[in-house]
């Protein structure tokens, strides 16, 4: 349990305005009342429409979640890294399928034992509404992107989030390590792989970006990024 927490500790900062003392206290709390399971890349942690009896904090690694369509189509709700919690739903049903994206080290906390936890701790009882708050805005982002925003506009966003990421994980956000494939990137955002790797090649020929492999982007010129992910540049959009 101890290497858990360090591991949670080593993996996250202050950018979410918490100080590090409180997150590594909150971690602690889950820890104490859940146990580390371990999963390989591509392994699923529940299906969707299985009982959710379980909350998952992510310590390592990184997670998708995803709807399936009767037709077999599939839309991408939330990418999942170290401090996120999975599976939180007023229902009594996963709404989501989640998978291993990379291998993954989460906690696994009983329902019950969650909101016996959040009735008595406050760093605990902090970390659910937080993670609550940020559903709500990756919702809320989300619904302005897929309705709204262009192909190139909504890549553009989908950098910056990841940028975002990689300074919380203590890089430096010019290097940005993508554990998901450009087929997971389209289904989150609501594209075709196609127009995916079209927009690609356009911020790269533009040298907004540099692929040295797969899974890795360079940040070449991330202001330029910004105000194509902001609608403020209307002559570098492709499509």
């Amino acid at each position: 349990m101890r290497q858990a927490v360090a591991e949670y500790g080593a993996e996250s900062d202050g950018a979410s305005g918490w100080s590090h003392a409180a997150q590594v206290s909150a971690a602690n709390a889950l820890t104490a009342i859940g146990t580390v399971i371990r999963r390989t890349a591509k392994d699923t942690l529940f299906w969707e429409g299985d009982a959710a009896d379980h909350i998952y904090q992510v310590i390592r690694g990184a997670a998708c979640l995803y709807k399936l369509l009767p037709d077999g189509r599939r839309q991408v709700a939330r990418f999942c890294h170290a401090g996120d919690l999975i599976g939180l739903t007023a229902g009594g049903g996963y709404p989501y399928t989640a998978d291993a994206l990379t291998d993954l080290s989460v906690v696994r906390i009983r329902r019950a034992d969650l909101d016996a936890r959040v009735e008595t701790d406050r760093e605990t009882r902090r970390a659910v509404l937080r993670a609550i708050g940020e559903e709500l805005s990756l919702a809320q982002e989300q619904l302005l992107l897929l309705g709204r925003k262009s192909a190139a506009e909504r890549v553009a966003s989908f950098f910056r989030a990841m940028i975002e990421q990689s300074l919380r994980d203590g890089g430096d956000g010019c290097s940005v390590s993508l554990p998901m494939t450009r087929v997971d990137i389209a289904d989150y955002l609501g594209l075709t792989h196609e127009t995916v790797c079209r927009v690609l090649a356009s911020f790269r020929a533009q040298g907004l970006i540099a692929t040295p492999d797969p899974h890795r982007i360079l940040i070449c010129d991330p202001d330029a990024l910004a105000e194509i992910a902001d609608g403020d540049a209307q002559e570098r959009l492709c499509a």
